[in-house]
């Protein structure tokens, strides 16, 4: 049996305690491309259970690691109309590789009806990633977990991002929730 020492116990907690003090201060690659962009607006129409679902993102980088950041969703389906609001911060890790982009995410979520059936609010937590494919395109995948009074649903969204202007770009991308999948297109301005 191995016996573990007082030094090893020491070693440990110097190398978890320094790991937790570069992860907390270290700034994240510098080449990032996150749906919405870092300091950016971002508007989208998704296709999800034969209705459009029109969504309006927004992200504001606050520290070099940390943005706040928010989205709106409209959906009308079969007479049912609601929408999602969603308002929480997304820690950004440090990455080595140049263009990558790797982050967690938790915040608040309300789900309201506008058809007369009330409003339920919640949280949500989430992670995803993405990777600078070519100087002008970007891939990412992501998902959350939305949970409203006693219920959870996932949101799984991946596509791609391609630069069309210095501060604009084209989003195509595929997203499910709650069971239903669906392409989406989009676009993104950066703000300055």
């Amino acid at each position: 049996m191995t016996r573990i020492t007082g030094t090893t116990r020491i070693a440990a907690a110097l190398l978890i305690g320094s790991s937790v003090l570069v992860l907390s201060f270290a700034r994240p690659a510098a080449a990032q491309i996150v749906p919405p962009e870092r300091n950016g607006i971002d508007f989208s129409v998704a296709a999800l259970s034969g209705a459009p679902v029109w969504s309006l993102g927004f992200s504001h980088v606050f520290t070099p690691a940390l943005d706040i950041a928010a989205f709106y969703s409209y959906q009308s389906v079969g007479g049912t109309t609601a929408g999602l609001l969603d308002v929480g911060v997304r820690y950004h890790f440090p990455v080595i590789p140049p263009g990558a982009d790797v982050w967690l995410s938790g915040g608040l979520a309300n789900a309201s009806s506008f058809s007369g059936f009330g409003s339920a609010t919640g949280f949500s937590v989430g992670a995803g990633a993405s990777l600078r494919l070519t100087p002008a395109l970007a891939g990412y995948a992501s998902g959350s977990l939305i949970a409203l009074s006693g219920t959870s649903n996932a949101v799984i969204d991946g596509g791609l991002m391609l630069q069309l202007a210095p501060r604009v770009s084209g989003q195509l991308g595929y997203v499910t929730f709650a069971g239903n999948g669906g392409p989406y297109l989009g676009i993104n301005l950066s703000l300055p």
